[in-house]
């Protein structure tokens, strides 16, 4: 009779696997007893299955969204000149061009001109009794602009009218400019050997005012003199710087102050050499209806040094024109 084999039987549950083994049980063989074994599987988490490979299923983390904090842009805040300018108290303006509806200085009021400054007025400007509009010593530096001594010496500069040579016969630089439409300012005096106790004169600023039609009342003071010199020690004096310009288009001009574009007068040395006065600057009215200003006009050329033989500047010119058309 033939033998059965032992049996080994692997079942597969849902909770884990069953094992039996064992002999059966006949006629022809021993008893034999039957084992038991059952595996547990271990519990995991939800899987996706993948033939007999139990892989995990992963839920992604999801993407963080940053907390951006925002740049802040301060802008900073600008108080913009009104349209109406009244000025009461000193303020400046640097050369360039302006635009405004009008400009009044009040009494008390500055304008200080740095430079060359043109006001585009689409009505009026005004000057009060007290009121000033000065560049006096703000136009070229010392030995500086086309009217300035072309060597080191201590001659007056030049502008409309020709500076002074100083006391040892300098000679100064040339006039310049539109006697009829100045667009220049006043060229600086010679320094002469002294440069290292004083800054010398510079020559007078540009205003130009352009109210083709409005009314331009002029009862205070606009000067654009030449810078004052100082009184110096050194080996020699300074030349004064020449007068500015003041050049004003309106459809009327009126009032009765006081317009000037002086040569500065040149400084003083006892010892050796003195300097020559600045030549005069160039002072243009002109109007489209009627020019009824009464007051002062001046473009005198500077003084020259105290001592020695220092020449006197020659005064510039004054045009006043009175225009029917631009």
């Amino acid at each position: 009779m033939k033998k059965l084999k032992c049996l080994s039987v692997l079942l597969c549950l849902g909770f884990g696997v069953l094992a039996l083994t064992g002999c059966p049980n006949n006629s022809n063989s021993p008893s034999a007893p039957v084992t038991v074994i059952v595996v547990e599987t271990p519990t995991y988490p939800p899987c996706v299955m993948n033939g007999f490979t139990c892989t995990p299923s992963v839920t992604p983390t999801p993407s963080l969204t940053p907390t951006l904090t925002p740049t802040l842009t301060i802008t900073p805040t600008i108080t913009p000149t009104p349209a109406n300018w009244v000025i009461t108290s000193p303020v400046t303006l640097v050369t360039g061009q302006y635009s405004y509806v009008s400009v009044h200085v009040q009494a008390g009021g500055i304008l200080n001109v740095g430079g060359a400054v043109t006001l585009n007025l689409s009505g009026y400007l005004a000057v009060d009794a007290g009121g000033t509009i000065i560049g006096d010593g703000n136009g070229y530096p010392i030995e500086q602009g086309p009217g300035a001594p072309t060597t080191q010496d201590a001659a007056g500069g030049s502008h409309g009218g020709v500076g002074g040579m100083d006391s040892a016969g300098a000679t100064p630089g040339p006039v310049y400019d539109s006697s009829t439409a100045p667009a220049s300012m006043g060229s600086g005096g010679g320094a002469g050997y002294g440069q290292s106790l004083c800054n010398g004169s510079g020559g007078g600023g540009l205003l130009d005012v352009n109210a083709s039609g409005g009314t331009v009342t002029l009862n205070g003071t606009l000067s654009m003199n030449g810078g004052d010199v100082c009184a110096v020690t050194d080996y020699e004096g300074y030349g004064g710087g020449a007068g500015g310009t003041i050049y004003i288009q309106a459809q009327t001009i009126t009032g009765s102050g006081v317009l000037r574009a002086n040569g500065a007068a040149g400084a003083s040395y006892t010892y050796y050499n003195n300097g020559g006065g600045g030549g005069g600057g160039i002072i243009v009215l002109s109007t489209h209806s009627s020019n009824t200003f009464t007051g002062t006009l001046s473009v005198s050329g500077g003084a020259a040094g105290n001592y020695g033989t220092g020449g006197t500047g020659a005064s510039g010119s004054v045009g006043i024109t009175n225009t029917t058309t631009y």
